[in-house]
């Protein structure tokens, strides 16, 4: 009499079937020799429990299972709400395509990335990672999104809320860096410096001084540089038209008046005394030396 042995073998797949071969044992994936269609390579301790077992779908938006069995290995998944590969323990047995051998595998496959955007959803693409843009082109998103200028291209992304950067009050946002960055200070129409934590700001974010007063209605103040007081001047809010449909704009500092005409290409000092009408426009003056009469 003559006896067959039967195969004997584990079953390592959470659901259904593995792949079996000619001989009725399971097909020993790797990398050299892949899984059909519908079937992913799992795997497991050793060779025992490595086979191609049924897909359960798109790895990234599996929920992580640590399996079945007596072993600890060390693992990597895809952790869907923080976009980040994250380490985790596996039995061995019995879980699914969201289960890494190295972190380098999970971020190759699945869309790691921060979300730098205040509030909300940054603006994905088709693949599942935020869209890149380019902070001195409002163009680069969608004119329901603004971009978002962090340290890096990882953070720079199109947020959503669109709405004018100069109504917008500063934000140093959150993170550990010290980024220099401008504002637009609405009160003092000015472009001033400040330190940006590197993500979660807002559109009142420049990256340089040139390009906040180009983008938001800057206040120029007309007096010299070389006065004593320049420190302690500041802008009077109100225009006036003068003779000649020119429109001045106030600044003081202590006891003097300048105004800045913007009829004018080239910005001239004017000085006014206690009579409105009162204007000197002569270039040689010292307009903001001259005492209010």
């Amino acid at each position: 009499m003559s006896y067959t042995a039967c195969p004997v073998w584990i079953n390592p797949c959470a659901i259904g079937q593995p792949t079996l071969t000619s001989d009725q044992h399971p097909f020993r994936c790797h990398q050299g020799a892949p899984c059909s269609s519908g079937y992913y390579c799992h795997i497991g301790f050793d060779e025992s429990t490595t086979a191609c077992c049924p897909s359960q779908g798109d790895p990234c938006s599996l929920i992580v299972k640590e399996g079945r069995g007596t072993q600890s290995i060390q693992r990597w998944f895809y952790n869907q709400k923080t976009r980040q590969c994250q380490p985790f323990t596996y039995k061995g047995m019995g879980g699914n395509e969201n289960n890494f051998l190295l972190r380098e595998h999970c971020e190759s496959t699945c869309p790691v990335w921060v979300n730098a955007c205040p509030q909300g959803e940054a603006y994905l693409l088709p693949t599942g990672r935020p869209q890149q843009c380019d902070p001195a082109n409002e163009d680069s998103c969608p004119e329901t999104h603004w971009c978002h200028p962090g340290p890096d291209s990882t953070t720079t992304m199109c947020c959503p809320g669109r709405v004018d950067p100069c109504t917008t009050a500063k934000s140093e946002g959150e993170g550990p860096l010290q980024l220099t960055r401008y504002y637009f200070d609405a009160s003092r129409r000015q472009c001033l410096q400040f330190s940006f934590r590197g993500i979660r700001g807002n559109a009142n974010n420049f990256m340089t001084k040139e390009s906040c007063e180009a983008r938001c209605p800057v206040q120029v103040n007309p007096c010299p540089l070389t006065m004593n007081s320049l420190s302690n001047a500041h802008a009077l809010l109100w225009n006036k038209t003068m003779p000649g449909n020119a429109m001045v704009s106030h600044w003081r500092d202590k006891g003097h008046n300048c105004l800045l005409s913007e009829r004018f290409v080239d910005p001239q000092l004017l000085f006014i005394s206690r009579h409105p009408n009162k204007i000197i426009t002569d270039a040689s003056l010292n307009a903001c030396e001259n005492p209010i009469d």
